[in-house]
């Protein structure tokens, strides 16, 4: 199955094909005022770069967020359009869960982190086992004393991934063992990327969402603080 997957919810803009072999290809540009024009074009160049064509996909991915106002509703809007224009299944990503899928393996937890602005995040934790991500924390919107705590608070070695972290949080969580990805001007070829596995792997499994039901995240504000059921599986990604 060849899965388009397109993300602008975490600054940037991206787009990624992917079949069973893993990552086609991967296109980006950095934060800009007309998101949804940006998808389609670079839509465009990933599957030309890949040797392919609309004809060609068998699925959509997007990233559903939280995120930007602009970018989330760029990247739904868009692969609902390209997905009812194909007549292709649509697969939903959370922006979280594709932020901890593009950082790669990591020995402890990944806190996965969106600016919420106001001084608050969006954030969840994820480990990897088995080669798969689990949720170890559900999204939550978290005051910035409040993220502290909750990361400061789980066991071993911590991964801070997202727009909504930054060197100053570590300096915040007092020296705790804590480390800082930011991916730096790659984050938007590594979000598409893994959104496009991700929405691969959903559709394999018969789990294509109702594109006029699906609606993007902005801001909502899930149960905070609620832990997930004991090592529920979010994904495992290619």
């Amino acid at each position: 199955m060849i899965v388009l997957g397109l993300d602008a919810s975490a600054g940037g803009v991206g787009a990624a094909v992917a079949d069973a072999g893993g990552l086609r290809a991967t296109v980006w540009v950095g934060r800009n005022s007309r998101p949804a024009a940006s998808l389609l074009a670079l839509s465009e160049r990933a599957l030309s770069e890949a040797g392919l064509s609309v004809r060609d996909l068998r699925g959509i991915a997007v990233a559903v967020g939280p995120g930007s106002y602009a970018g989330v509703r760029a990247s739904v809007v868009t692969g609902k359009a390209l997905a009812h224009a194909a007549e292709l299944p649509l697969a939903a990503v959370g922006s979280l869960e594709a932020m901890a899928l593009a950082a790669g393996p990591w020995p402890g937890v990944i806190w996965a982190a969106i600016d919420a602005r106001r001084g608050r995040v969006y954030a969840a934790a994820f480990r990897w086992e088995a080669g798969c991500v689990c949720v170890v924390q559900d999204p939550a919107l978290l005051e910035r004393p409040s993220f502290h705590a909750a990361v400061g608070a789980q066991a071993g070695p911590r991964l801070l991934v997202g727009t909504g972290v930054s060197e100053d949080d570590l300096g915040a969580l007092g020296g705790i063992a804590a480390e800082l990805w930011l991916g730096a001007s790659g984050t938007p070829a590594a979000m598409a990327g893994a959104v496009a596995l991700r929405g691969r792997e959903v559709l394999l499994g018969g789990q294509a969402v109702d594109p006029i039901a699906l609606l993007p995240q902005y801001a909502g504000q899930p149960e905070i603080g609620r832990p997930p059921g004991p090592g529920r599986r979010a994904s495992a990604p290619g």
